[in-house]
């Protein structure tokens, strides 16, 4: 997710709010070089996600072969009822349901602001209305 040791699993640009927590996060993901496994859907409207870290941190040059468990955490994301071209999608993250018996909430929109080729997305216009002041961006 973000970035990793050589960059192996770098495939996208991810940017989040800029308060402490979330830059101890993204350090503790980038030195566990967490990573997300997806299982779409037949109709491409829906995908389940794991999360894999390397729990060794103390070896950062191993990639993220550790699959967190469901009952720790489960996550997926959706289309969004306006979307029917892949460009927004509702995040949606369970912590513990086995054990607590929570349930899949929203947790944030992913929405396509650059395209793969540099253009702009969909919602490449609504960036600054979107984006807190300050963010930080992590590749």
């Amino acid at each position: 997710t973000y970035g990793g040791a050589g960059h192996q699993y770098s495939a996208s640009q991810w940017s989040a709010g800029s308060s402490f927590l979330w830059y101890i996060g993204a350090w503790c993901d980038r030195l566990s070089n967490q990573s997300y496994g997806f299982q779409f859907s037949d109709d491409w409207r829906s995908a389940s996600m794991v999360v894999k870290v390397n729990p060794c941190v103390c070896m950062p040059w191993l990639p993220a072969w550790y699959t967190v468990p469901s009952c720790c955490i489960l996550s997926d994301m959706v289309q969004t009822e306006a979307s029917a071209d892949g460009s927004e999608w509702d995040r949606r993250t369970a912590t513990c349901p086995l054990c607590c018996g929570d349930e899949m909430r929203h947790t944030y929109y992913l929405r396509n602001v650059i395209q793969p080729d540099g253009t702009p997305g969909k919602f490449h216009a609504e960036l600054e209305a979107l984006a807190d002041e300050k963010m930080v961006t992590a590749r």
